[in-house]
């Protein structure tokens, strides 16, 4: 496949999963602030313990769409028999594992880089917020 044509599925696959990542955590940060009488303070560490998790697993499960998305566009592109073998692709290309025993078609190759730099940035901006959370906790004397 074209260069152009891969460059231009990456950019805009890239463009959509940031969208909904951003999208995603800046909800989360309004339900923070709703609810930052009840979760932040001092001597609320079990509450903070459960702020740390629900948006550990909710920037999880928004990465989780993210791969479901690539690996949706990836069997709809015809690259891989089965959705399964799609999801694993996108999954260990995300996490850049690249284990190799999966590939997909030399012409389609680029396809991987682009899976492989969406991971890298949306796992640097759920790092960052998860930061945030915990800096906003330890500030509130907790």
């Amino acid at each position: 496949m074209s260069i152009f044509v891969q460059m231009a599925i990456g950019i805009a696959m890239l463009a959509i999963t940031v969208a909904i990542n951003a999208y995603c955590i800046v909800k989360s940060g309004t339900v923070l602030d709703k609810m930052q009488t009840t979760i932040l303070g001092p001597a609320k560490t079990n509450l903070h313990i459960l702020t740390i998790t629900v948006i550990t697993l909710w920037l999880s499960l928004v990465m989780l769409c993210a791969m479901v998305l690539w690996a949706a566009l990836l069997s709809g592109l015809g690259l891989f028999e089965t959705m399964i073998d799609a999801l694993y692709f996108s999954m260990i290309s995300f996490t850049t594992l690249g284990f190799g025993d999966v590939l997909l078609p030399r012409e389609w190759g680029l396809l991987s880089g682009f899976i492989a730099t969406d991971g890298f940035i949306l796992f640097g901006l759920n790092t960052a917020t998860l930061f945030e959370v915990l800096r906003r906790l330890r500030d509130t004397g907790g």
